[in-house]
């Protein structure tokens, strides 16, 4: 089977006294056609379809967006897990900033530290999409502070609009960056930024043959030294036990490991990294279908 693809995309800006309004579109097509040299046969529907539009409202202080989606049909192979069809809101979202805070319901994408054990994100070519759906709260009490809080739970797919999954999410983070909180520090050449996340899922446990923890818990720490020359990066998470359909139901805790070196000089830079990972799956569904769904880190 081969594709004749098509595709297209734009922006759009409208500026009102007061507000803006922005926004963006991309459309995808395939058209499919038999290939006898490589057995390959047409979908009943000769034709994959796959686009969206955001519009931005901009107003001071206050931001709100929506996305429209439409798959009719969606592209073969595409996404890479929970199936998706039809037309509807993907996203949509209501944010706030007031001085050092800012407020978010809705939809939303975060991310604290590298992702080991919180990473909500977006990769639309490739069809994942795991954004949440609740509250987030971001925080700077002072210079060098930076808190966050997310709590809701995560899209899962679409159908005629994003479904969610079952799990309920919450987390929590802070870091530290010495130069900007400490006065002793302010004029050094290099900085040390420190951070520590704390994430749990809940699922209701209706197994009728195990008992599953409802709660699950996970945390980590990170250090990160940057100089003229030097950037080290190091990220420790643990996780209690989280029997699900990817360990084959075990009762393990697990941990994953973190650290990536760069050093750099006219003329030279050099680079290395090494992680371990041991039972660090984490999705906010203990059945999800696919690895690709509800996926609450990133590893």
């Amino acid at each position: 089977m081969t594709a004749a693809v098509c595709s297209c995309a734009g922006t759009l800006v409208n500026a009102q006294d007061g507000g803006q309004v922005h926004g963006n579109f991309s459309m995808d097509g395939q058209y499919y056609n038999e290939d006898d040299e490589i057995g390959a046969t047409v979908p009943p529907e000769r034709f994959g379809f796959n686009s969206w539009g955001n519009l931005i409202y901009t107003n001071g202080a206050f931001t709100a967006g929506v996305r429209f989606e439409a798959y009719d049909p969606p592209l073969l192979g595409y996404p890479a897990g929970q199936p998706y069809d039809g037309a509807g809101i993907g996203y949509r979202y209501a944010s706030y900033s007031i001085d050092d805070l800012e407020v978010t319901v809705g939809n939303f994408f975060e991310q604290f530290g590298q992702g080991m054990v919180f990473r909500s994100y977006e990769e639309r070519y490739l069809g994942v999409d795991n954004a949440m759906d609740g509250v987030r709260l971001k925080f700077r009490p002072r210079p060098g502070v930076y808190l966050k809080g997310v709590v809701g739970q995560q899209r899962f797919g679409f159908d005629n609009g994003f479904t969610k999954g079952p799990g309920l999410v919450r987390g929590i983070d802070a870091e530290f960056s010495l130069n900007e909180l400490l006065p002793s520090w302010s004029e050094k050449p290099h900085n040390l930024i420190l951070g520590g996340s704390f994430v749990s899922k809940y699922q209701e446990d209706r197994d009728p043959l195990y008992v599953l923890p409802e709660n699950v818990g996970a945390w980590a720490g990170r250090a990160n030294f940057i100089s003229a020359k030097w950037n080290i990066y190091s990220e420790y998470a643990y996780k209690i036990n989280d029997p699900n359909n990817k360990n084959g139901f075990i009762y393990k805790n697990g941990q994953g490991l973190l650290v990536n070196a760069t050093y750099s000089t006219k003329g030279l830079g050099i680079s290395a990294g090494a992680h371990t990972f041991d039972n660090m799956f984490f999705q906010s569904d203990r059945t999800a279908p696919t690895p690709f769904d509800l996926n609450i880190n990133f590893l």
